[in-house]
């Protein structure tokens, strides 16, 4: 995918690290010149979710995006990231 979106959500997976089996969501929208990007983490057993969501200006997708991804790492629950 091309344009805003995708680095969006490059930059807020880059963050939130995790693998293949970590329940992590991160979607991007494009509305003309605004992006809102969303996160969301979730633990295996479905006990505790934990969201974050920013909007702004399309030309600071990936600003945005790192906004995301740091504050869901910061609310994560204990643990979460294997730390």
């Amino acid at each position: 995918e091309r344009g805003p979106p995708a680095p969006a959500e490059r930059a807020a997976l880059a963050i939130l690290g995790g693998t293949c089996v970590t329940p992590v969501a991160v979607l991007a929208s494009l509305d003309g010149d605004e992006l809102a990007v969303r996160g969301q983490i979730v633990l295996l057993d479905g006990s505790k979710f934990v969201e974050s969501r920013a909007q702004g200006p399309a030309a600071e997708a990936e600003r945005l995006g790192a906004m995301v991804g740091a504050a869901l790492r910061r609310r994560a629950p204990p643990g979460f990231f294997g730390t």
